[in-house]
């Protein structure tokens, strides 16, 4: 099975750190990974750091 990784870290565009809202505002752009790439799955995973410091991470 063929996968692909996006990471992003909780920005105004994704003020939450939730999977599953960020997973909602990055649809689009997971799809579109699918469909270029030909993989069946994507990681997704949002970041909220202090500094240099992970402070949190969900994965979805």
């Amino acid at each position: 099975m063929r996968l692909a990784w996006l990471a992003t870290s909780a920005t105004t565009r994704c003020r939450s750190t939730s999977a599953a809202s960020a997973r909602a505002v990055y649809r689009v752009q997971m799809e579109q990974q699918c469909a270029v790439s030909g993989c069946q799955k994507v990681l997704f995973m949002v970041t909220k750091w202090s500094g240099d410091e992970l402070v949190e991470r969900r994965e979805a």
